[in-house]
């Protein structure tokens, strides 16, 4: 029997024949689910969560290590101030993701699943080309972060619209890059009580409706 992929987008449903039920879809395209292989299910090639950054600290000792690099070092400073740490909270470097994943490529790894959210750092070119670069299988994820990751015009955006760009991305691809996810997530709720995470994730749940496959 068929599979049909029953999606509505901008108020019109529409369908057609999917094969989302028999494949998995990577960066690269859609795969079968049997060459996944040894999976990492949750990770970050790329990422900018300076939206945890609690600001320029008051005292001097602090602004230092803010503003450090990453070394042996301070690690251990590093681990009790993780969020204040500039070089601890993002990674923007393709080459420096591309050796890290290869050390996992290189230990029978096959398949990374990235789920970098809208608005903190996800860059599906740039996935994509550490695919091609690594040979893994990598599977972007859809969906937003915290409140304080989101654009003002998100925030004001009702929870049906933000589930349309989700639903989007699965049909048509990220804006013109024409790269689409595999996975929706991750999607950040750090207070059950905001409003806005909810909203988010309200969103993602309507997105999955939507995107339901139906025989």
């Amino acid at each position: 029997m068929p599979y049909y992929l029953l999606f509505k987008i901008d108020g019109h449903r529409q369908s057609g024949i999917g094969e989302l039920m028999k494949k998995i879809q990577t960066v690269k395209g859609s795969v079968d689910p049997d060459t996944l292989g040894r999976t990492m299910t949750h990770e970050h090639l790329l990422w900018d969560q300076r939206c945890w950054w609690p600001g320029e600290p008051e005292e001097l000792s602090l602004r230092a290590i803010a503003h450090s690099e990453i070394t042996i070092e301070n690690l251990g400073q590093i681990y009790y101030h993780a969020h204040l740490h500039l070089d601890n909270i993002q990674q923007r470097s393709v080459g420096l993701a591309i050796d890290e994943a290869m050390h996992f490529r290189r230990e029978d790894g096959h398949t990374l699943v990235d789920v970098t959210p809208i608005g903190v750092g996800r860059d599906p070119r740039v996935i994509r080309a550490v695919s091609e670069a690594t040979g893994l299988h990598v599977i972007m994820g859809s969906g937003y972060y915290i409140s304080t990751a989101l654009s003002a015009d998100l925030r004001k955006t009702e929870k049906e619209k933000i589930a349309d760009t989700i639903v989007r991305e699965f049909v048509e691809g990220v804006r013109d890059s024409g790269i689409k996810p595999g996975i929706i997530g991750e999607i950040g709720v750090s207070d059950i009580e905001n409003a806005q995470e909810l909203k988010m994730l309200k969103a993602a749940a309507i997105a999955q409706k939507m995107l339901a496959i139906e025989f």
